[in-house]
Order: C-alpha cells, then structure tokens, then sequence
C-alpha cells in the first residue's frame, strides 16, 4: 500500500515501512518481526521449568539455569530491522533485540561498491536477501539478514530507492 505523507511517497504494510525524510536526501526502510516476544510454544518450557522448581525445589541450580537460558534466548531475538539511507553520505544498517539492545553499522558511501539483490539457497528453500557490496572487505553486508522481508514489494521498494539515492547517474531498473 503507498500512502502520502507531507508530500512524500511511503511504503506500508504490515511488517515492512519506507519513509523519505523531510528534504529528501534521506530514505529509511524499516522490518519488524512477525512473531510477538511469547508465543503458546512458550507454555512448554515454562511447564518443564515450573516442574523442575517443583521436583527439585526452587534452590535448585538448573532450575534457575534453565529459567536464565530461556529467558536469555528470547530477549536475544531480533525485533526490529532498519536501514537508513542518507544521499552523499552513507548507509547505517541498525538490528534493535527484544532486550532493548541494538546494534549499528555505519558504510561511508564512498566504500559502497553496489547494492544486490541476492538468493540464499538452502536445502528447503530459496530466500532473497538485499545485500551491500563494500569496497575492500571480503564479505557483503547483508541488510535485514535476521527477518528478510519478501521480495516483493519490500525488497524492490527498498531496493529502488536505495540505488536512486547512492547511484543517482546509474539506469533505473
């Protein structure tokens, strides 16, 4: 759905948003997940752990262990990616975690050697994935790498208006 906001195109749906910030020069393309922090698979774990802290008492080391492992592995999923593209500037890939911990890389535009759109193939499926090719670095940064969003419209949307922005001479696909 493309919806008018000030003036600018923006792009919306459920898990996916593209803003074009006042001036222009800047585009942020923002995915949060499509899962809550708890879901009804929780309710087995917490079954086992309520039963351990039954069994073997609350003082019990690996029921606290396993209430810490648990709660530790659901506060270190990702909740929110983003990518803010800024015109002669650069590019900050940003993953926010359910505990409140995010982490940000920034790539200097003169180090951006292209944007792709790639395909990781696995045993049962074939995911698209945009990614950064950086100048002197052996690996590519892959953007929203922990949610992929679908190819399209998110991918192209974010693809297209990035590339217009970093690549402002280059053909329009």
């Amino acid at each position: 759905m493309t919806a008018r906001n000030d003036g600018k195109r923006t792009h919306h749906s459920e898990y996916f948003s593209s803003h074009i910030l006042p001036g222009g020069h800047t585009h942020e393309y923002v995915t949060v997940t499509r899962s809550s922090l708890l879901s009804p698979l929780d309710l087995a774990p917490a079954i086992l752990i309520g039963l351990m802290a039954v069994t073997k008492g609350w003082d019990s080391y690996w029921m606290w262990l396993a209430c810490f492992l648990w709660v530790w592995s659901k506060l270190r999923r990702v909740k929110r990616e983003s990518l803010l593209v800024m015109q002669n500037i650069g590019i900050q890939v940003k993953t926010a975690y359910w505990s409140g911990q995010s982490t940000t890389k920034f790539i200097h535009g003169s180090k951006i050697q292209d944007i792709i759109i790639n395909e990781g193939i696995t045993l049962w499926q074939v995911k698209p994935y945009l990614a950064i090719l950086v100048k002197d670095e052996p690996k590519m940064t892959i953007v929203f790498a922990n949610l992929l969003p679908p190819l399209n419209p998110d991918l192209l949307v974010t693809y297209r208006g990035t590339r217009a922005l970093l690549f402002p001479s280059a053909n329009k696909i």
